[in-house]
């Protein structure tokens, strides 16, 4: 299955729309709207959970690890891209930082969970 066509997947659209949710959510509240290691885990948190279940409907449908964990890596464009939207109003000193955190935390999750689900029996 190609990664675009698995990004169309509704287990995967689902958890975009969580992502943008979560983002946007984040959006209001100080120290977590900006791209940094507090957001970071607020989104890892999260990715966790939302992978982790999605990646188990993918794998039903026979989907390779390889191809569902590229998919959820992708998905978490969502939230960078949200988060970095902020700069504009939230000054954000350490962007690089922030990258690296996001980097660490949600990237890192999101590899977890893809394991744990693909290492679950089927059913």
């Amino acid at each position: 299955m190609a990664l675009t066509r698995l990004l169309r997947t509704p287990p995967l659209r689902m958890v975009m729309g969580f992502y943008a949710v979560l983002a946007v959510g984040l959006w209001p509240v100080p120290v977590f709207n900006l791209l940094h290691v507090e957001s970071a885990a607020v989104v890892a948190l999260g990715a966790y959970f939302a992978a982790g279940l999605s990646s188990l409907r993918l794998f039903e449908r026979g989907a390779t690890f390889r191809q569902v964990l590229a998919a959820q890596e992708a998905a978490l464009l969502v939230p960078w891209a949200l988060l970095t939207a902020t700069l504009p109003w939230v000054p954000n000193c350490g962007y690089a930082e922030g990258l690296l955190f996001f980097g660490l935390f949600p990237v890192v999750s999101v590899v977890l969970a893809v394991g744990v689900a693909y290492g679950l029996p089927p059913g």
